[in-house]
């Protein structure tokens, strides 16, 4: 393939990408975005539940009641507070991350 044909190409393909409809432009964002907010809902619930675990274990009760407890609106950000480490933050970067790449890759199959 010569110069010129490798320019025209690109050309047409920027002038394609240029013309699609917004959502056909929005969607990769998106995708990115539930991708990483879904990484870090479940890296916060995995957070809260160990906590209520170790809060069953100390005060003898049932882990369903300890984890009922610690998703009470009023103590969830106290709890996630207080079990967060600087390590714990470290995997939430690196789950959102992840969640964006992920999220943006094309589907196979």
């Amino acid at each position: 393939m010569t110069k010129s044909n490798e320019t025209t190409l690109a050309n047409a393909d920027a002038a394609a990408v240029s013309s699609a409809p917004p959502d056909a432009r929005l969607g990769p964002a998106i995708a990115a975005g539930v991708g990483a907010g879904a990484a870090l809902l479940g890296c916060l619930l995995g957070e809260l539940f160990t906590a209520a675990s170790f809060a069953a274990q100390d005060r003898s009760m049932t882990l369903l009641e300890a984890a009922l407890q610690s998703l009470a609106p009023a103590t969830t950000p106290a709890i996630l507070q207080a079990a967060s480490t600087p390590m714990s933050l470290l995997f939430f970067a690196i789950a959102v991350y992840e969640g964006i790449v992920l999220a943006r890759k094309p589907a196979t199959g």
